[in-house]
């Protein structure tokens, strides 16, 4: 089996990250792939010169390649036990059996989609944190500075 170029292993970075809808920055590629950030900035620079990357903000990248915009999706449960999903225009009609191996077969989306989230707020709240502690530095050093004796 042959191996994967650095460049590939960046690609492949950017598009997991990015498809796990994380910020690709220089930062979580290198942190996600284990290569240099001089082999990463080489390689991104490279696949930006061959259109598969795009900077939508500076330090910020995406696969150029991206999916057809997401259709609206419901879940419908009638009472005799069939289920019905519809998505976009498409609807299907899914019994009992059926709308269990769906459910097995999403639940790992489920849950990626429940840590990604989790992980969101946990980013808000870090920030908010280190926002007050920050202020609080901030009133200490005032208050240290004010109750030194004058000279």
């Amino acid at each position: 089996m042959q191996e994967k170029s650095s460049k590939q292993i960046v690609m492949e970075a950017i598009e997991d990250l990015y498809w796990q809808e994380q910020v690709v920055t220089r930062e979580a590629l290198v942190e996600h792939t284990g290569l240099k950030r001089s082999v990463i900035d080489d390689k991104v620079k490279a696949l930006r010169a061959d259109d598969m990357v795009i900077s939508r903000e500076r330090g910020i990248y995406e696969p150029a390649k991206r999916h057809p915009p997401a259709r609206h999706c419901s879940i419908s449960f009638l009472p005799d036990g069939m289920t019905i999903l519809e998505l976009g225009d498409d609807m299907l009609k899914a019994t009992p059996r059926e709308a269990r191996n769906l459910g097995l077969a999403l639940h790992g989306w489920g849950t990626q989609a429940i840590e990604l989230e989790r992980s969101r707020q946990n980013e808000r709240h870090n920030a908010e944190l280190l926002s007050r502690v920050r202020d609080l530095e901030r009133i200490v050093r005032t208050l240290v500075t004010a109750l030194q004796p004058s000279p």
